[in-house]
């Protein structure tokens, strides 16, 4: 028993025990006083002692001796256990903690496949899951990946949980890496073209001149795979920093604000410097560029921690700041430009169809907008107005969703058509 082990029932179960004896040589043996003595030594600490097909002087009593069980019997030491002990286990398996998982350069990872929702770390190359609460039942944590090379690879760099069970006690779980065979596709075997016999044509007649009309040709642009590495953005990441982002949506949970510049943290981290580039823009009863238009998300990340608060919601003015933030001569012309905005209230100081005209001046501008809204109190048909898609709106009714969304709208973003 280890020091836990006071706070816990303590029980010995000892199968077919012999009888405690001493000998001495040319004696018959005799019954080892010691062994008693100890053994009513635990019982007085409050160790239960039982004994199982063989009754024992160190029993805690007539009820726990000689309890027989067949050791064949299929589940016959159940009654055992109903007799004398209870089973207690915690509500949980897994109170807290979290699942990492790494992949390889040649495992790309398929956006949004990862179920339950991963926040998936372009950089690091790693999908990480927070887990709260998982249940006894089996738990399956799953993911695609398509693989890049031919050849045996292992299908991961590493896979690791940090968990907390119920009990209360930490555990680190380090998981095994499997192995896949990846096997090019076989070309095509060609089919040889029969000859043809070149038939005739008959000689066309003059055809009179025509009276020029329009016509219409279709126009090729260069479509490179749509992935996520392969999106060029510039972000204008807009958040509502009203009174009301103080609250929390669930009792333990973390206020709107703590959730959303975390999750926000979590989306500009997947930016690329040299390719992507982003603004911070906050607001309340006014609208504030906190960060300009600048190369990857570290300037946007460090703009973060200077959000301020502040009553209002003047939605109309957070788009027209994000509009304004994003056309500007840094942005550039291969970027699709996309704002998204956070809120978790109805407009104040404007009504709702001065905030639709702010967000057509964004659509017009060429703006994708992209809306979130935190909670149970934004006006939802609103929201689905401002966005550039009614299916471009995301509902979050707790601040736990807001780390799936933003990987949602990561992968929901288009690829930029070019001309070839």
């Amino acid at each position: 028993f280890d020091a836990q082990s006071a706070t816990r029932r303590r029980v010995i179960v000892l199968m077919d025990p012999e009888p405690p004896v001493q000998t001495v040589r040319g004696q018959p043996p005799i019954e080892d006083p010691q062994a008693v003595a100890y053994a009513d030594q635990l019982r007085a600490e409050g160790v239960l002692v039982i004994t199982v097909n063989q009754t024992s002087p160190v029993a805690s009593g007539d009820l726990f001796d000689n309890i027989q069980v067949d050791p064949r019997a299929i589940g016959a030491g159940r009654p055992v256990h109903r007799r004398m002990l209870e089973r207690v286990r915690p509500a949980s398996l897994v109170k807290s903690g979290t699942l990492i998982d790494e992949l390889p350069a040649n495992m790309p990872y398929v956006a949004n496949s990862a179920v339950p929702p991963a926040v998936w770390d372009a950089a690091a190359r790693t999908l990480t899951w927070n887990v709260l609460d998982l249940p006894f039942k089996t738990s399956t944590f799953s993911f695609e990946v398509r693989p890049s090379q031919e050849g045996e690879w292992p299908t991961n760099v590493r896979a690791k949980a940090d968990v907390t069970d119920g009990w209360d006690h930490p555990n680190a779980i380090t998981y095994p890496i499997p192995r896949i065979r990846v096997y090019g596709e076989a070309p095509p075997t060609k089919t040889p073209t029969p000859t043809r016999t070149p038939t005739p044509e008959p000689t066309p007649s003059p055809r009179p001149t025509g009276v020029p009309v329009p016509i219409y040709l279709p126009i090729n642009l260069k479509m490179q795979p749509c992935q996520a590495e392969t999106k060029a953005v510039d972000i204008a990441l807009v958040i509502d920093t009203s009174g009301s982002m103080s609250e929390t949506t669930s009792p333990a949970g973390p206020t709107k604000l703590q959730a959303a510049t975390d999750a926000a943290r979590a989306f500009l981290g997947q930016l690329v410097a040299g390719r992507d580039q982003a603004a911070l823009v906050q607001f309340n009863n006014a609208a504030t560029v906190v960060v300009p238009l600048s190369d990857g998300g570290a300037p946007a990340i460090a703009g973060l921690a200077a959000l301020t608060q502040d009553t209002g919601t003047r939605i109309d003015l957070a788009l027209d700041a994000a509009t304004a933030a994003l056309s500007v001569p840094e942005r550039k012309a291969t970027n699709n430009p996309v704002i998204i905005l956070l809120t978790d209230g109805e407009p104040t100081g404007a009504t709702p169809d001065e905030v639709r005209a702010a967000a057509a001046n964004a659509k017009r501008a060429g703006m994708l907008i992209y809306t979130i809204g935190l909670g149970t109190s934004v006006d939802v048909q609103l929201m689905r107005d401002v966005a550039s898609r009614p299916e471009w709106f995301y509902s979050a009714p707790d601040t736990a969703d807001l780390a799936a969304i933003y990987a949602s709208i990561a992968f929901e973003i288009p690829c930029k058509p070019e001309w070839p």
